[in-house]
């Protein structure tokens, strides 16, 4: 938890605008969460990306209502900005379209958004549609063009869209750093080959981005 705050701060102090910054403050233990989101908020990033608390699965929508209840209320603070983070391939915790509802209802300017990460566009447009086009959406890569036309905002992983684009410049820097040479020692950052399967998702990804106004 310190090395996360020091990063923010540091990220902070290195003349990032709070503003662009959505931390995650995410944690199992919701004293933990609510230090993380009043540390942002004491540097003045006010929008905080919260995991679900994950450690026991199968959680019922009104203990997560309650978790989410005594977090905010933890925090004390009217300006903060609340994304939830749906990925249960990873978390194996759900946030159920009524949930979602619920949250928005109980607590309207300040759970504002969802990143949606589990792969499911029917359930992304379901939460969109409760959240409304004035929130900014976030969505798997592949997702995002869809998400943009429906909502009119949208983020993603830049590097969904602009993988070739990264990896010529860091692996370079990796290379240099190997004595001219990434065979043996290939970039710890981005993979050294891209199946062509999926650099043609990239590039139609990008397209389409690109048609909908998004310039990488």
């Amino acid at each position: 938890m310190n090395e996360r705050m020091a990063l923010l701060e540091a990220i902070v102090a290195g003349g990032v605008a709070p503003d662009r910054l959505i931390p995650g403050t995410g944690l199992t233990a919701l004293p933990d969460s609510v230090t993380l989101c009043r540390h942002a908020i004491e540097l003045g990033v006010h929008s905080v990306m919260v995991l679900p608390p994950f450690y026991y699965k199968d959680v019922s929508d009104d203990a997560l209502h309650g978790w989410f209840a005594g977090l905010i209320e933890g925090v004390g603070k009217p300006d903060l900005k609340i994304y939830i983070y749906h990925i249960p391939p990873v978390a194996k915790v759900r946030f159920s379209i009524p949930l979602v509802g619920w949250l928005t209802q109980d607590f309207p300017g300040v759970v504002v958004g969802i990143k949606d990460s589990g792969g499911d566009w029917d359930n992304t447009a379901a939460q969109t549609a409760i959240l409304g086009k004035s929130t900014p959406g976030m969505s798997r890569g592949r997702m995002a063009p869809a998400c943009l036309r429906r909502t009119g905002t949208c983020r993603t992983n830049l590097s969904h869209f602009t993988t070739s684009r990264m990896k010529a410049p860091c692996s370079d820097r990796w290379a240099a750093k190997c004595g001219g040479s990434i065979s043996k020692r290939p970039c710890p950052l981005v993979p050294v080959t891209i199946p062509m399967a999926e650099r043609q998702r990239v590039d139609a990804e990008r397209l389409a981005m690109c048609e909908l106004g998004q310039q990488f």
